[in-house]
């Protein structure tokens, strides 16, 4: 089969969790959820492989069988050939009794099954019955209705049930009655051939016991491997959609954080632009203060400068020579 020929399955975990080389940063913790997936990974390549390896083994005990058995089958069958094709008869009709036996112990579990069924539903209708007789019918509601009709409808597919099963179970009966009757006269008939046969055919019926075993755990291990290998797939899509909704979480916070130092910086640089702002207009303004100061601080030395030019003098005396020489000229 492909399943003996697959690889053992890798351990996720580790392969996950392994610090990648050539990396310039360091990997971020493994998510809790991612975690448990991959756990889980690992739990079921564990039993894919365990359970290829029982396969395995269960094929080589089914070959060495073979190989033990059915040399010992050829050399009776060489020795007593004759017998053995003349007992061929009883001996079929010994397996055919053999499987009317299992077939009837399965029909009558089931019929036995079908019976206490029966016997439950009716039960259950005498108890809601006898729960609306209690009240005289008068709290008979729809929703008690209902439960009585249900009730009821079980009841009569028990009982059908029941009634094929009991048919079923006395038609195997017959045919094991008639089965048995067919082996005994066979073997009276046949008593020679019969004991000389017995040797192979009981090795016959050892071999086709254990290779049916074996047959069975194959069986049984290849559906656990299919199973297993359902679940393998299944977990993994959970962890790949589940690593893409992370991706995508963080992506977005990267974003938004982006954003955010974005607006930060945007908000500094408004506030930068601000200040320096400010700045240029406290320096108009400190030249323009500077400036009238420089005027004001001018002005009494460019009045003197003309005190000078023309001779004022603050001296009342002089007025007076001023004002005597000028009436003098006049006289």
């Amino acid at each position: 089969m492909e399943n003996s020929k697959e690889e053992n399955l890798p351990d996720v975990t580790e392969s996950n969790n392994s610090p990648k080389q050539n990396e310039p940063y360091q990997e971020e913790e493994v998510d809790p959820r991612v975690q448990k997936f991959l756990e889980i990974l690992n739990v079921k390549a564990v039993e894919i492989n365990d359970l290829e390896k029982k396969i395995e083994a269960q094929r080589a005990a089914f070959q060495r069988t073979l190989n033990e058995l059915v040399p010992q089958l050829e050399e009776i069958k060489k020795k007593r050939g004759k017998y053995i094709a003349m007992a061929s008869p009883y001996y079929k009709a010994l397996d055919y009794l053999y499987k009317c036996r299992r077939n009837l112990q399965a029909k009558t579990l089931l019929y036995q099954q079908a019976k206490l069924d029966h016997e439950e539903a009716k039960h259950k209708v005498s108890a809601v019955e006898e729960s609306f007789e209690a009240t005289g019918g008068l709290e008979m509601t729809e929703s008690k209705q209902e439960s009585l009709n249900r009730a009821t409808n079980k009841v009569n597919d028990a009982e059908h049930r029941k009634d094929l099963l009991e048919a079923e179970h006395k038609k195997v009966i017959l045919s094991c009655s008639e089965a048995e009757n067919r082996c005994q006269i066979l073997k009276k008939n046949l008593k020679k051939a019969t004991k000389k046969a017995k040797p192979f055919y009981d090795l016959k019926e050892k071999c086709n016991a254990l290779l049916n075993e074996h047959k069975r755990q194959i069986e049984k291990y290849t559906r656990a491997i299919k199973s297993c290998k359902e679940e393998y797939a299944a977990t993994l899509l959970t962890l790949e959609l589940l690593s893409e909704n992370i991706h995508e979480s963080r992506s977005k916070l990267n974003l938004a954080q982006f954003n955010e130092d974005n607006t930060e910086n945007d908000q500094s640089a408004n506030v930068g632009n601000y200040i320096e702002d400010l700045s240029n207009r406290l320096d108009n303004e400190f030249e323009i203060f500077n400036d009238e100061a420089s005027v004001n601080s001018s002005t009494p030395s460019l009045a003197s400068d003309i005190e000078q030019n023309c001779n004022i003098d603050d001296d009342p005396e002089n007025e007076n020579v001023a004002d005597t020489s000028e009436i003098n000229d006049s006289t």
